[in-house]
């Protein structure tokens, strides 16, 4: 095995372990009326979550299941409803002004699930910020761009946090592993016409923040 991928082993797998923990440890075991709301959410049953809403029940409700073994499960409410596949549900859910981040979860879990119909409509409701896989790990993510691209996303969105649009992004990222899948999404981005000019906060292109040599050499052309 090669040093380099030795090291990459090694890192996830500390990963794994500090998320396997976190995962256990962290949140409160379900009630039983908690684990009949999951339940119920799943069936699609608005009335029920509704009367859990509407009567103090927590619209982030994550708790641990420990039915079904010594580690049990992790559940979550907005996952719950996302199973449901019910627009009047999920209508209803958006409505009670729960955090974007849970937003953008109910987002990438659609996303995740190639749901083409919730996806879009998310989209039309508002603007999903896309994320940069931590360590630019991309396994995957060209299928969801080009999916997103069916439906109309707008990959010119700028982060106002730092003037970045989603090719800066990608720009940035050293991709030390997995490179022929950054530069294939480098290349995708450009072709569907996500400006290549634009300055950030700091003044900067894509060319100038560019960290990978290939993605830096490939973008000269589009300064």
């Amino acid at each position: 095995m090669k040093l380099k991928h030795l090291k990459t082993l090694l890192r996830r797998s500390s990963q794994f372990f500090l998320l396997f923990f976190l995962f256990f440890s962290c949140a409160p075991n379900c009630s039983q009326e908690e684990l009949k709301i999951f339940e119920e959410a799943e069936k699609g049953n608005l009335p029920a979550v509704k009367q859990y809403l509407e009567n103090g029940g927590d619209s982030i409700l994550d708790c641990h299941n420990t039915a079904g073994g010594k580690f049990g499960s992790r559940k979550w409410l907005y996952i719950s409803i996302c199973k449901s596949n019910s627009l009047e549900l999920i209508e209803y859910y958006l409505s009670k002004e729960i955090p974007f981040e849970t937003e953008k979860k109910m987002f990438y879990y659609f996303l995740g699930k190639n749901n083409k119909t919730f996806l879009k409509y998310f989209i039309e409701k508002k603007h999903y910020p896309l994320k940069q896989p931590n360590n630019c790990f991309y396994i995957g993510m060209l299928s969801c761009f080009k999916i997103l691209n069916d439906l109309d996303y707008n990959f010119n969105w700028i982060d106002p946090e730092d003037g970045n649009n989603i090719l800066m992004k990608y720009a940035k990222c050293p991709a030390t592993e997995n490179e022929e899948e950054l530069i294939e999404i480098i290349k995708y981005f450009i072709k569907i016409g996500v400006k290549t000019d634009i300055k950030n906060n700091n003044g900067k292109t894509a060319y100038d923040i560019a960290v990978n040599k290939r993605v830096k050499e490939y973008l000269k052309d589009y300064r």
